[in-house]
Order: C-alpha cells, then sequence, then structure tokens
C-alpha cells in the first residue's frame, strides 16, 4: 500500500506540473479559415454522465486524505515523509467509498430516454454546429480576413459529443467539449511522429432539474446550449487573437 501511495503521489505532482497546451496566436488581418465539424471520434449520441460520482470521489478523497494526514503525524520525526503518504493512503481509501456512494446518482432508463429525446428534438429545429460556426464568424471577423479561397491559416474545431450530467438529486447541466488545431502555411513540415498542437476546450452550463429540461414549453434547453456555444467561441477567439 505504501509503494502506491508513493505512486500516486508522484503521479498528482506530476500533474499538477503538466502545462496546458498553447494555441499559436494569429496576427490582425491575416486571412484565416475556421472550419467547424463534428470529431471522427464523435459517434451522435447524446452522452450521459454521472456528475455525483465525481463529487462524491472527492469527497471522500478529500476526507481520507484529512484522516491519513493526520495518521502521518504520529510518525514523530519521520512526520515529513509520513504525512503525505498518509494523505494519499487515505485519499485512496476514502475516494474509493466516495465513488460507491455515487453511483446511486444515475438517471433512471426512463429519464435518460426522456432527456435523450428531449435533446433529439431540440437538434432537428436548431442546428447546434451551424450556430457555433457562426458565432466563431462573427468573433473572428473582428480581427481576420475571413473572404479568401487560400487563407494563410486554417483553424480546425472539432465538436466532441455533447455531454448532460446529473446529480443525486436530478439535477442537470450540459458539458460541450470541443478540440482546436491551428494550421499556417509557412509552418514548417511536421517531422514523422510529430502533431499539431491540440486544445481542448470545455464549458459546463449551470445545473438545473431535470423537469426544467424537459419542459418543452421552455427554452431553457436550448438558450442554456446556445449560451455553452457563446462561451467556447469566445474562449477560442479570445486565445487566438493578438490584442
Amino acid at each position: 500500500m505504501t509503494r502506491i501511495a508513493i505512486a500516486i503521489l508522484t503521479i498528482i505532482i506530476l500533474s499538477g506540473c503538466a502545462s496546458v497546451p498553447k494555441l499559436a496566436q494569429i496576427p490582425n488581418d491575416e486571412t484565416v479559415a475556421i472550419v467547424v465539424a463534428l470529431s471522427p471520434t464523435a459517434d451522435g449520441q447524446i452522452e450521459l454522465k454521472n456528475d455525483a460520482v465525481g463529487k462524491d470521489l472527492k469527497k471522500g478523497a478529500g476526507g481520507g486524505a484529512v484522516g491519513g494526514g493526520l495518521w502521518g503525524l504520529a510518525c514523530g520525526p519521520w512526520a515529513i515523509v509520513c504525512v503525505p503518504i498518509g494523505a494519499a493512503t487515505g485519499a485512496i481509501v476514502g475516494g474509493t467509498a466516495g465513488a460507491v456512494v455515487g453511483t446511486a446518482g444515475n438517471l433512471s432508463a426512463e429519464q435518460a430516454t426522456q432527456l435523450r429525446d428531449r435533446i433529439l428534438r431540440l437538434n432537428e429545429s436548431h442546428d447546434k454546429l451551424a450556430e457555433l460556426r457562426t458565432n466563431l464568424d462573427d468573433r473572428a471577423a473582428r480581427y481576420w480576413d475571413l473572404t479568401s479561397t487560400e487563407p494563410q491559416t486554417t483553424v480546425s474545431v472539432d465538436v466532441q459529443n455533447l455531454i448532460f450530467a446529473s446529480t443525486h438529486a436530478d439535477q442537470v447541466r450540459a458539458i460541450l467539449l470541443v478540440s482546436v488545431t491551428v494550421e499556417n502555411k509557412s509552418d514548417k513540415p511536421l517531422r514523422k511522429g510529430q502533431s499539431l498542437v491540440v486544445k481542448d476546450y470545455e464549458y459546463a452550463s449551470p445545473y438545473a432539474s431535470l423537469d426544467v429540461w424537459l419542459d418543452d414549453k421552455s427554452d431553457f434547453a436550448d438558450t442554456s446550449i446556445s449560451s455553452a456555444i457563446q462561451q467556447i467561441s469566445s474562449q477560442i477567439i479570445s486565445d487566438l487573437a493578438m490584442y
């Protein structure tokens, strides 16, 4: 168990040091094409996720880490070593217990079907992919020339599956995930094994009750997804633009 705890602690430390991918900024007035498409890995299905697992896992790990850290103080002069090990070990045990509790937070099969059907109806009446393309183009046009048939730079925006996450109390939120790459004609050809920098963007809507999401007479679901699209668009263009 000690070896496992040390290994996990090392992974946590290294993960904290990992850098977030950074996309190259695009000079003002450059000719640019923005290509929006479904990711090749997207299966077109509406994915449902259990947020309760993550919340309970975090809660359990936090409580376990505190308890494990207090146990480590009993090591006396070796406390500097025992405290982090005890905390990591406690996080493992506490996190496992939290995950067991969290699995009870899934939507029922009937609720999941109702939510999927509701979102499918929305997709039929409102093309969200086209909305994302329009949002990006409107913002990008403030900085770059989007009219060229031979653009200098291509920004590829791959849309992942739209995810809906639920909690114990049937609270639901929408999570939009997209991946972005930037390719400039003047860049040197990629070496063997080298790939373009990919940056992932995520926006999660506020939670609301499942009944609100399912209400056909309410525009809550539609406006929530549209808000996610607007936020993602703003983040992408903000990263790429030179102010």
